[in-house]
């Protein structure tokens, strides 16, 4: 009998700042952990996404990959639409944070509110 592999929680980021606090919550909560750091096509990114069950992707809206494209075009496919993701950033770029709204993350905060904001995103996702 073939053990189903644990769900997991993709980050995408550039910053190794917080890399360890995301992964340290989401052990924590039961899922894996996942980093991803380079840029990948879009339908690259879709079916790296759909290819292992997702409970959650983070988002840090300062990294240079192109989230602005991934994230609607993994909203956009049915295997990946219902993936959450929590996108946190910069206060100061409203613009950037409203971006990631529009795009469909379906929760954004300041960077200062992160820490409080990924376990209750895996507490709720968990429920």
């Amino acid at each position: 009998m073939t053990k189903t592999p644990l769900p997991r929680v993709l980050a995408i980021s550039n910053d190794l700042f917080f890399m360890p606090q995301v992964e340290a919550a989401a052990k924590a909560a039961g899922y894996r952990f996942e980093w991803l750091d380079a840029a990948l096509t879009e339908d690259e990114f879709v079916a790296r996404l759909a290819a292992v069950p997702t409970a959650l992707v983070v988002l840090d809206l300062s990294t240079r990959l192109p989230w602005q494209q991934w994230l609607p075009a993994a909203k956009a496919q049915a295997a990946t639409a219902g993936v959450a993701w929590l996108a946190f950033g910069p206060h100061t770029e409203a613009k950037l944070l409203a971006a990631a709204r529009k795009a469909g993350a379906a929760k954004v905060v300041a960077r200062s509110q992160f820490a409080q904001a990924l376990p209750e995103m895996l507490a709720g996702i968990q429920a």
